[in-house]
């Protein structure tokens, strides 16, 4: 398991959680300085892993290789939020009120939803059918997308700005932050379900479980909520300062919260599931000396082999090879509708009085074709003496 970080001092590092001796420790894989500006979001899909900064750019590397690959450039604002479905799309958002969808096999922009909130969209995610996403934006309402179609299919509107948004693990349940104020509610019925509020701005939430719910704010403190009992589990301190990025991952049959904070601390804390109530055990920390503003878990850690590299790009070529053939027998075809179309066509009367008859009948494919000619010659030029 992987802990990405994006920071203010425009660094993107890589933390790796390994088990050692029954101890859990957190090591330094990567760090890269590859943006012009502070890292303002952060998302992994698949092997890739995207930031966003404020220098309109969104900075692709690969995971598994360990390379950078690429900057991503479409936008013309800060790119304040991203968010990925498996190993498919990627979806960002920016502060010119774009949202683009962009397609991680080639990394091209598949869609440019213009105009998808008035003065810029602050948050994003997207359903775990991938079918579906929600946004939030400055212009105080709550978008509902059929990515499918590409199109607005629901929009609500929001008493203030919304800063966050997210869907469940299991897509039941959606939540949505404005300012010290976090809403649950219910997809199927769009009813409230729970309601917390916080002493200070709420920076993260995220849904442990489908009825469990993790927050974090300007107090260095964590919350667990209970959301079928409507209560709160348990309050514990994780920072000394403010809790700016929460992330949780299930790794070795175990469930983890990660938690980073604005100094500069990465700490990872082991949940059980029977015992929510009670403050959870930190099972290692690290210091990467710089402020935290972002932050996303890799499951995928292991190397792909030789042989599934193999297999991978033996699919890839077949496919390619049955793309040209389908292109090569489907450009035959049209040709032979072009050869073909002209259909049969009977000697008529006019035809006959104006010294016209039939030289030969060709046959092209099943069709008869008539072909004519004039009966008139040109009169013979005199011999001059």
């Amino acid at each position: 398991m992987d802990v990405l970080v994006g920071t203010y001092e425009e660094f993107v590092l890589g933390l790796k959680l390994q088990k050692q001796d029954e101890k859990y420790k957190l090591s330094q894989t990567f760090s890269d300085h590859g943006q012009c500006g502070s890292v303002r979001c952060i998302a992994v899909s698949g092997k890739f892993v995207a930031c966003g900064s404020s220098d309109e750019t969104i900075k692709v590397y690969d995971l598994q290789k360990r390379i950078d690959f690429g900057n991503l450039i479409k936008h013309n604002g800060t790119v304040t939020c991203v968010d990925g479905f498996k190993s498919e799309n990627l979806l960002s958002g920016s502060e010119d009120g774009t949202i683009c969808i962009w397609r991680t096999r080639g990394w091209e922009c598949d869609r440019t939803l213009v105009n998808a909130h008035k003065g810029g969209v602050t948050s994003l995610s997207i359903h775990p059918s991938g079918k579906l996403a929600l946004s939030v934006g400055k212009d105080k309402s709550l978008r509902t997308w059929n990515l499918i179609k590409a199109r607005t299919a629901y929009v609500k509107n929001l008493h203030a700005v919304g800063d966050l948004v997210r869907w469940s693990d299991e897509g039941t349940r959606y939540l949505v932050v404005i300012d010290s104020t976090l809403t649950v509610y219910s997809t199927e019925s769009a009813d409230v379900v729970y309601v917390v509020k916080t002493k200070g701005r709420i920076h993260s939430a995220v849904f442990v479980q489908e009825d469990i719910l993790a927050i974090g704010s300007e107090s260095p403190n964590v919350e667990l909520h209970n959301l079928r009992t409507g209560s709160l589990l348990v309050s514990f301190e994780a920072h000394e300062k403010r809790v700016k990025a929460l992330a949780y991952a299930a790794a070795e049959g175990e469930t983890f919260l990660c938690t980073a904070s604005s100094d500069g601390f990465v700490k990872v804390w082991k949940l059980q599931a029977e015992h929510l109530s009670e403050k959870p055990g930190m099972v290692c920390q690290y210091n990467i000396g710089c402020r935290v503003t972002c932050m996303a878990i890799w499951k995928g850690s292991s190397k792909p082999s030789v042989e599934e590299d193999k297999k991978k790009i033996d699919i890839e070529e077949e496919k390619e090879e049955n793309e040209e053939f389908e292109e090569e027998e489907g450009n035959k075809f049209e040709q032979e509708e072009i050869i073909i179309a002209p259909p049969k066509r009977k000697l008529k009367e006019e035809d006959v009085r104006q010294g016209k008859r039939l030289k030969k009948k060709k046959k092209v494919g099943d069709w008869t074709i008539l072909q004519e000619e004039s009966k008139m010659k040109e009169p013979k030029k005199k011999k001059v003496k």
